[in-house]
């Protein structure tokens, strides 16, 4: 009797990266988001599409929100980093980090 093979295979799974997890529920600062963005950045060059959850993240500053958000919007204009969980006040730091950037360049 022949071995059936599956046609199905699972779905890859895509790096994600849980802030709050590894941060801590207040994100500030500079030297963190650098670190996030360039371990992101990393895995953008080797071809993966990243996900970022800020799922249970209270706040964050406007200088962490440049360094992740501002610095990284190419990449996610092109679909290659995704963020979810961005509450409402979230979103409007990131977006006026975005903007930020746009109007800088």
């Amino acid at each position: 009797m022949r071995s059936r093979t599956s046609l199905m295979s699972p779905a890859p799974t895509l790096p994600m990266f849980n802030l709050a997890e590894s941060y801590g529920v207040v994100l500030a600062g500079r030297q963190p988001a650098s670190e996030i963005r360039a371990e992101i950045e990393r895995l953008v060059g080797s071809g993966e599409i990243v996900t970022v959850d800020l799922d249970g993240i209270v706040t964050m500053s406007p200088s962490f929100a440049d360094e992740l958000f501002g610095k990284l919007a190419a990449s996610m204009e092109s679909g290659k980093v995704r963020f979810q969980h961005l509450n409402g006040h979230l979103q409007v730091v990131a977006e006026m980090a975005v903007a930020g950037r746009h109007r800088q360049g």
